[in-house]
């Protein structure tokens, strides 16, 4: 690929780093195959790659993850993106979180993340919250959080109204796992595969931390209080059965962060961006319409519930 003078340095070398990952897995997964296919990676063969073939960073395939670095570096409608948010630099305020990069092994604090790695970040993160998020509306998404809460507080007033639930500790549970599921979880904490007298040592060991779990009984609380958390802030897809759904959640995605990092929607560089890392034909009034009509249905949600109000106070 040919690197253009405008390109950001910064994602030149991320692309570099990603691209020689990728690399490492397609190694990986032509040595051993049924490991690919599964998506399970033996701990004692990465030494033969050099690193775990994860998903680093963003949390998406190294391959997806250098397309959308490709397009932000070298598609032509970012060079007229890049001119423009150079010009707002002290405007910008960082998004990226400090867990994030962590992930990528950096020392560096969100303060001192670069322009052009953020707005990747941007783009990578809305494009794996769309493979991750149920399709639901938003009213969709808070009626299920709500019933997740409920069935939680539900479940915890009758362990402790019937009988024979005197005890709800964790560890009490474990009696029922089978041995497959203790050796599993032996493995994952050892980073190794374990055998003989070090494996039965190790799933005691897994038995025995059990009991310091907190009761079901709080964790069901704690289910509870997040439920309801996520539901005040429910977020969802707007007509998520729409052929162009995808796209027009990574416009509302860029728009959002646009608004964060630098205080307004920039719809010219949001439907750039779409272009080149969606491969989708959107312009600048394609995407201020789609904007506007979100403000507008929440605008109408906002007076409808204000009627009602004044309303009820009425009465």
């Amino acid at each position: 690929m040919k690197i253009p003078k405008w390109a950001p340095a910064e994602l030149v070398v991320e692309r570099n780093r990603v691209k020689a990952l990728a690399v490492r897995r397609e190694a990986y997964i032509r040595k051993y195959p049924d490991d690919g296919l599964n998506g399970m990676f033996e701990m004692e063969r990465l030494e033969d790659v050099g690193e775990l073939p994860g998903g680093g960073l963003t949390g998406l395939e190294h391959l997806e993850t250098l397309g959308i670095l490709s397009e932000l570096i070298a598609n032509k409608r970012m060079e007229s993106v890049w001119k423009s948010l150079s010009r707002k630099k002290t405007k910008f305020k960082a998004r990226v979180t400090a867990k994030s990069l962590e992930a990528l092994g950096e020392t560096s604090s969100p303060e001192s993340v670069s322009q052009s790695f953020d707005l990747y970040h941007a783009c990578a993160t809305a494009k794996y919250d769309w493979k991750n998020s149920p399709r639901l509306t938003r009213i969709r998404n808070r009626e299920l959080l709500l019933d997740i809460a409920n069935r939680a507080r539900e479940l915890r007033a009758s362990l402790l109204k019937a009988s024979g639930f005197d005890r709800h500790e964790l560890w009490n549970v474990v009696k029922f796992l089978d041995r497959g599921d203790l050796e599993d979880i032996a493995d994952i904490r050892a980073g190794d595969t374990l055998l003989g007298s070090e494996l039965d040592n190790a799933i005691e060991d897994v038995v025995d931390s059990f009991e310091f779990f907190p009761p079901v009984p709080a964790i069901l609380t704690r289910i509870q209080n997040r439920a309801e958390t996520l539901a005040a802030d429910s977020k969802g897809i707007s007509q998520p059965n729409r052929s162009d759904a995808e796209v027009n959640f990574f416009i509302r995605e860029l728009s959002a962060y646009f608004a964060g990092s630098y205080g307004q929607p920039l719809h010219a560089n949001v439907a750039a961006i779409t272009c080149a890392v969606m491969n989708a034909d959107v312009d600048y009034e394609g995407v201020k319409a789609l904007i506007n009509v979100g403000k507008d249905r929440r605008k109408n949600g906002m007076v409808k519930k204000l009627k009602s109000d004044r309303q009820k106070s009425y009465r």
